[in-house]
């Protein structure tokens, strides 16, 4: 499982990942405007603002193929008895335990 914080982190990330891709200008403005006397003279050009697309792309695609990886690694570390295992063929309650179902993919 993973943790919650790590977790936060990297939503956070991928939030911004994104708006830089969307609105790589107002991304700048919102995080590095700030550190400029005048922000308007020290504005990066177009062609900067295409990198900061190319990076947020290849960032968004690394996060997707990261967490591809981390839930096949996960899915994979579950016991395949306990995947394969079929769920008891009973209908009644007192003839099914609750502790006798579990997890079925076919």
């Amino acid at each position: 499982m993973v943790n919650t914080p790590i977790l936060i982190i990297l939503v956070s990330l991928g939030i911004v990942f994104l708006w830089g891709f969307l609105s790589p200008r107002t991304l700048w403005r919102a995080l590095m405007s700030w550190s400029y006397r005048d922000p308007y003279l020290h504005e990066p050009t177009g062609f900067a603002y295409v990198l900061y697309r190319v990076v947020a792309v290849i960032g968004i695609a690394s996060m997707v193929v990261s967490g591809m990886l981390v839930y096949r690694v996960q899915r994979e570390s579950i016991p395949v008895s306990f995947l394969r295992q079929r769920p008891p063929s009973c209908c009644g309650a007192a003839q099914c335990p609750s502790s006798s179902i579990v997890l079925w993919s076919p």
